[in-house]
């Protein structure tokens, strides 16, 4: 077959916010404040949980008061997976528009400097697709589910599992087609029946295709869609680069390979592993396709499109930070035990004590439950927070 990579030119569109809710996996250290007034406690109980113990001995910057509280409070722990499925075929080699960089270079950054953010809130693993350059081979996994570095503030340097993460990706060279489809039935096995709650971003700046079997007319040829050009003649209707008589045997591989991503993304689903679909520069032109894979996924938007369609890095930074901390940043916290006095509980973030306040602070919400409401979800979700810590021993400091 004839592998083909085009420009493609789409209309920029707007991203909305869309931030999904999932439990928080949370490090706790620090001590609580003080404050005259006390919270009202709570009047009712939540069913006990049985709770992994919370990550010991990361430095929290600038601590509370000395001698002042000192019993932590676990949090119950689910640590979300994360799996990024990248595009790397060729033309992801292409520059973003009005830009110098790839959209290969732009996808890399945006997923570091998201797990920079939520890294140690999650595992996360990757692949690549297609599995060598200009081929059609299944995508290859290239690290597997690893537990994100400890936070280091103030620190510039990446933790081992980033780095780890960095030195695969940059070994990538873009190439070949986009075999979705074949790359999601290969790391199946791998991505369903863990405990852990599971997730897929699938970032792609086209359609999928690479099926050799299927058959298709101009209106489901990628060539042909996009104008590619072959031996001096553009593809299209009269040209069909889909058409065995024109390009050979293969010329299937061609086509939009719809039904069978359609078919992968559902299996994950069913198995409980939804997927993110994300469309980089180049994808308009398959929104159609893009916004039935995100239903598929259990990920639909609620706006359209409803995958996430992204047109400059910026948009993408954002894209992944919102389903980034939709997934492993919650607002409504349970506890591993129910506090002896509620009036002497505090909430920290980064040693910076969060006050009792229902509105932009944080709640009771049953025994042994709280809720991060207002400004305190805000900064929770925003990513900025590394460490939050429930403590006991001081009384409740109160807006």
């Amino acid at each position: 077959m004839v592998s083909f990579v085009a420009m493609r030119r789409v209309e920029p569109r707007p991203i909305a916010r869309a931030l999904l809710g999932a439990t928080c996996a949370l490090s706790l250290s620090a001590c609580g404040g003080r404050d005259d007034d006390r919270p009202p406690p709570p009047s009712f109980t939540v069913p006990g949980r049985t709770a992994e113990p919370a990550p010991t001995g990361i430095p929290v910057p600038g601590g509370p008061p000395t001698g002042c509280g000192g019993e932590e409070i676990a949090a119950v722990i689910d640590v979300p997976r994360l799996y990024f499925v990248i595009d790397g075929s060729g033309s992801m080699l292409e520059a973003l528009p009005g830009q110098t960089r790839s959209k290969w270079r732009a996808a890399q950054t945006a997923i570091v400097t998201l797990l920079r953010a939520i890294g140690h809130r999650v595992e996360y693993g990757a692949a690549t697709f297609p599995g060598s350059e200009s081929t059609c081979d299944a995508g290859r996994q290239i690290m597997p589910f690893t537990r994100g570095d400890a936070p280091n503030p103030g620190s510039s340097r990446n933790g081992p599992s980033l780095q780890h993460l960095i030195d695969r990706l940059s070994l990538i060279e873009p190439g070949g087609g986009t075999p979705v489809a074949a790359t999601l039935a290969a790391l199946r096995p791998s991505l369903v029946g863990s405990s852990s709650r599971t997730y897929v971003i699938l970032a792609t700046d086209g359609a999928p295709n690479c099926n050799p079997d299927a058959s298709c007319g101009a209106a489901a040829c990628i060539p042909d869609i996009e104008g590619a050009f072959l031996e001096g003649e553009q593809c299209g209707v009269e040209f069909s680069c889909c058409d065995p008589a024109v390009v050979g045997k293969g010329a299937g591989g061609n086509c939009v390979d719809d039904d069978a991503a359609f078919a992968e993304v559902s299996a994950l689903a069913e198995a409980g592993v939804p997927t993110y679909v994300v469309g980089m520069p180049g994808a308009g032109a398959f929104e159609q396709l893009l916004d039935r894979l995100a239903v598929a996924g259990g990920t639909a938007r609620d706006a359209e499109p409803r995958y996430f369609a992204v047109e400059d890095e910026a948009a993408l930074g954002q894209a992944l930070l919102e389903i980034g901390t939709g997934v492993a940043i919650a607002c409504d916290l349970s506890l591993s035990e129910v506090p002896e006095d509620a009036s002497l509980v505090n909430v920290y973030y980064d040693g910076n004590v969060v006050a009792y306040d229902p509105e932009n602070g944080w709640e009771w919400d049953g025994a042994s439950a709280l809720s991060l409401r207002g400004a305190a979800c805000d900064e929770l979700r925003s990513g900025a927070v590394a460490n939050v810590a429930i403590v006991y021993g001081c009384n409740t400091v109160i807006e």
